[in-house]
This record gives C-alpha cells, sequence and structure tokens, in this order.
C-alpha cells in the first residue's frame, strides 16, 4: 500500500508544471487588479518570505537539537537555550499575524473528513496564517495552515542512529573526488543539494588517509503547508499542499591515517523545499483552476557514499511523509 500511495503521488508530481529549485514566494498581479490591490498582493509576499524563513529556523534549531540528543545520549535534560530561541522564534511568527491552533481547532479542521482523526498533535505545532490576496480584481481569502514536526514520536519526524553505510572497506582517500553527497528529489528527479570533497568532512588531508567504515546519525523534520482558499462569499476549499524538510547529519568515518586510526564524526544541515513551496498563487490557481488539490512534494532523499573509483558503494533513501489531507499528520 505504501509503495502504491508513493507512485500514485509521484504520478501526480510529473504532472505538475515544473518551477525553480528554490522557494520562492508569489503572489502575482495582474492586470485586472487595481493598484492598490497590486500594493496590497506586494505587501503580502515580502511578509510570505519573512514568515517562511522563520519557519525553516524554527526547524532547523528543532532538528539541530534532536540530533544533538541523539550524539550525546542526553533526552531528559532541559536546554535553556534552545527553548529561548524558540520563543524568540515564535514571537517573531505571532508579530507577522501566524498564531499557533489548538488541538481543537486542527480537529475541527479535519472534522469533515470521512477518516479517523490521529489519537494525539502532541508531536507537531500547527500554525494558522490568514491573508487576503487579489487576481483579476477578485479577492480571494486564503489561509495557510502549517504543521511543524517537533520529534520523533511525529510522521512528520525521521532518523536513525548509527546507521552504517559501509564497514570492513578500503577506500584511498586521496584517490576520491567526492565521499558523499545527499540528493533530493525535485519535480521528476533526483539532484543534488549537497556534494563533499574528503577534505570537507575529514578532520585529516587526504594523503596517506584510508577509511575503512562510515555511519550517520541523522534527524529530519518536515513542515507541510496545507493552504485553503475561498473566493469572498463561497465555501473554502482545501487547494494547494507542499512540503519541506531539513536534514541534520552527523558522518562519522573511521579508519587510518599514517599507520595511526582516527575516526572523524562532522555534522552537517541541509534543508530542502518542494517546488512553489507554500505558494499564495498556486494555492489560488488550484482554486480557480482545479476540481482537486494541487500538490508540491519533495519527497525522497538519499545519502551517497563512494569508493576510490568514484562509483557509488553505499546509499540510504529517505521518505519523508507527503500528506493529502491534515488528518494523516500527528
Amino acid at each position: 500500500m505504501k509503495a502504491l500511495k508513493k507512485k500514485n503521488i509521484m504520478k501526480v508530481l510529473i504532472a505538475t508544471i515544473i518551477f525553480t529549485c528554490f522557494v520562492v514566494v508569489d503572489v502575482t498581479a495582474t492586470t485586472g487588479n487595481s493598484a492598490e490591490q497590486d500594493l496590497d498582493n506586494r505587501k503580502v509576499t515580502i511578509e510570505k518570505q519573512e514568515i517562511i524563513d522563520i519557519m525553516a529556523q524554527l526547524s532547523e534549531l528543532r532538528s539541530k537539537n534532536l540530533l544533538q540528543q541523539a550524539i550525546t545520549n542526553n533526552k531528559q535534560n532541559r536546554n535553556i537555550d534552545f527553548e529561548r530561541k524558540e520563543t524568540e522564534l515564535e514571537k517573531r511568527l505571532a508579530s507577522l499575524g501566524v498564531n499557533r491552533i489548538s488541538d481543537t481547532e486542527v480537529r475541527a479542521l479535519m472534522k469533515n473528513t470521512r477518516f479517523d482523526l490521529p489519537p494525539t498533535t502532541d508531536s507537531i505545532k500547527w500554525y494558522d496564517y490568514d491573508i487576503i490576496v487579489y487576481r483579476d480584481g477578485k479577492r480571494y481569502d486564503v489561509q495557510e495552515v502549517y504543521a511543524q514536526g517537533l520529534d520523533g514520536n511525529s510522521s512528520l519526524a525521521l532518523g536513525k542512529d548509527g546507521h552504517i553505510m559501509y564497514s570492513n572497506k578500503k577506500i584511498i582517500v586521496n584517490e576520491l573526488k567526492n565521499i558523499a553527497s545527499i540528493y533530493a528529489q525535485k519535480a521528476i528527479s533526483l539532484i543534488p543539494i549537497v556534494s563533499w570533497l574528503p577534505y570537507e568532512l575529514l578532520f585529516v588531508s587526504g594523503d596517506n588517509a584510508t577509511i575503512n567504515s562510515s555511519n550517520i546519525t541523522y534527524r529530519s523534520l518536515s513542515t507541510v503547508c496545507f493552504s485553503y482558499v475561498n473566493e469572498q462569499g463561497k465555501p473554502q476549499e482545501l487547494s494547494f499542499i507542499s512540503n519541506t524538510y531539513d536534514i541534520a547529519a552527523s558522518h562519522t568515518y573511521a579508519g587510518y591515517k599514517d599507520g595511526k586510526p582516527f575516526a572523524d564524526p562532522v555534522s552537517t544541515y541541509n534543508v530542502v523545499y518542494a517546488d512553489r513551496y507554500a505558494s499564495t498563487s498556486a494555492a489560488v490557481d488550484s482554486y480557480v483552476e482545479i476540481c482537486a488539490p494541487s500538490l508540491s512534494f519533495s519527497d525522497t532523499f538519499e545519502f551517497r557514499e563512494y569508493d576510490d573509483n568514484g562509483n557509488i558503494l553505499a546509499t540510504h533513501k529517505v521518505y519523508p511523509i507527503t500528506p493529502l489531507y491534515p488528518f494523516q499528520v500527528y
């Protein structure tokens, strides 16, 4: 069933128009708008970009905190600095009109579905952002509901501890062009989001170094945006769903340098945005032109390790959640 679901979602993605590979928050001005309406749209565009940036900072803070807990095996003690930064970022969101949604409000969003509701939302945070945009002189009310994972109990969180990429190998570092990379699903193919040279991941130079094993510990948190739209005076509809996720990882390579053993852990961080993530323009497009919600997901990322001939030695694929409705998020 999971494989079938993935296949169906990919069919939708393939049929989706391909846009740029970075996040663009757009509220398209049209000739049918008044100058005042176009000005209002531009203000929304600027505010939306700031909101997405802050949401990304929140997710980065949370995923890095989870990774640090995994590395130190300390999940009990409070992190006062983390809590302070988290509170500051949420205050900035609130100042821009982004509000936390209670469990009662979340369930109200889900109540009209025929599916069972998740038992709890304790492992995610829900945020609401309401705006007005104009297209061809018409007013559209847009409600954006963001769900962001908090910990490993959430469907928006993924991770592994000490996942072995390879062991009992003999990889000559100074002959490698790249030692590792991460690829992400963008549109219809995997594209590299980062690629490391040996000296970037090892605290030793490439000369006279041999790697015998590699493992990764990582945490990934997704943020999903559910966009609801209605033309003034008409019923609201779920119109557009999109995601972004981050990857906080610790890579450990063990081997020998000049005959002496070494084991170097190095932490990295990356963020991936689906095409047109949280796009208000895409949400209005879908509401006006399509009878079902449009989707834009990046639904796969992949760790890759290379041998001394530049061939892929090991891979590890990860599948962030691609929910079609809020009830699938918990």
